[in-house]
């Protein structure tokens, strides 16, 4: 991996975790205070709303993981264009070509991996 697509990744790992934190957690609000009412109304033991809680967070993991890349690359190309670190990269020679791959390369293994996800839970389903 360069030097360029580690900084470029750096740049999006903070971004990318607070959004996927705060994207789950405003879709699971509703589903958590469900989860609560059985433990709370019906005497569910706390194993076992986590274990409910575990099997439906995939299915909005699917939902939450592209938001998350999307707001990540947002801001980290937001910030780096306020640094005109972006305007640095060029002068050095860098294309935007040369950044654009750094970032599409982590996308689609993203990708990949969340359709995967879809698939086999379709698969499981059936």
């Amino acid at each position: 991996m360069k030097i360029l697509d580690r900084y470029i990744v750096r740049e999006l790992i903070v971004p990318f975790v607070l959004g996927l934190a705060v994207f789950t957690s405003i879709l699971l609000i509703v589903r958590i205070l469900k989860l609560v009412e059985l433990v709370v109304n019906r005497g569910v033991p706390i194993g076992q709303v986590l274990r409910l809680f575990s099997y439906i967070l995939p299915a909005f993991l699917e939902v939450t993981v592209p938001m998350a890349l999307l707001l990540a690359i947002l801001v980290a190309f937001g910030r780096l264009s306020s640094d005109s670190e972006i305007v640095a990269l060029r002068a050095a020679g860098r294309s935007l070509e040369a950044i654009r791959d750094a970032l599409r390369d982590r996308g689609f293994a993203i990708c990949k991996q969340t359709v995967a996800n879809v698939l086999a839970r379709q698969e499981a389903v059936a």
